[in-house]
């Protein structure tokens, strides 16, 4: 079967499952559990100037001082979907969300900071002060796009009581469905800390960083 028939009959399935949707007894809306998780920084001492370099080149020039330090950190959305599905006499079926969790974080930040320079030298130092410059970017960044996901998040569940389809679906299938609503705003967040953390990546902010010591 084409994919453009089989999509035409799963929205007709779709379209008559909405009409037939008939909420549960005793069904009294979603419950949304939202929140952020804030992990705390990790720093590593442990890896020289060649080692960190590398893992610069692979994640591009938005962390870290040139060679000597490198902050590595994603967001990441987790959603988990409970519900009930009711299946109408005319056929498909009809989801309706009971328990959503949604999950921001950032899994793990790691700080890395070049093995060349001892500890409380002044060259790991500056690099220290560098790097929590994007520790505190990306948490303020977090802090701030938190509540916009949330409330991207309570659309999306109140966009899908009920969701008809032809088939029922698996919980994982229906957070897919979930996620690509929340998306944009997810979207906008890491935007904003890409665009902040190249801004503290500039060749004048380096030069700075590296005119504060001597023995580079």
């Amino acid at each position: 079967m084409r994919l453009g028939v089989w999509f035409a009959l799963f929205m007709m399935a779709a379209a008559g499952a909405e009409a037939a949707c008939v909420k549960p007894t005793g069904y009294d809306g979603p419950d949304l559990q939202f929140r952020v998780d804030v992990p705390k920084p990790v720093y590593r001492h442990d890896l020289g100037r060649a080692k960190i370099s590398e893992m610069h080149r692979d994640v591009g020039a938005e962390a870290g001082v040139g060679t000597v330090g490198l902050t590595l950190n994603a967001f990441a959305l987790r959603i988990s979907t409970e519900g009930e599905w009711v299946d109408p006499p005319e056929g498909g079926s009809c989801f309706w969300p009971g328990r959503v969790e949604v999950v921001l974080s950032i899994p793990q930040m790691m700080v890395f900071l070049a093995a060349e320079y001892p500890e409380g030298s002044c060259q790991y130092n500056a690099i220290l002060e560098h790097e929590n410059e994007h520790v505190r970017t990306n948490l303020e960044v977090l802090e701030r796009h938190g509540p916009k996901i949330e409330a991207a998040a309570r659309r999306a569940v109140a966009g899908i009581v009920p969701f008809p389809a032809a088939f029922r679906m698996t919980g994982r299938q229906m957070s897919e469905v979930l996620q690509k609503r929340i998306n944009p705003a997810v979207d906008a967040l890491d935007a904003e800390r890409v665009k902040l953390n190249l801004a503290l990546d500039t060749p004048e902010n380096y030069e700075r960083i590296a005119a504060r010591c001597t023995g580079w």
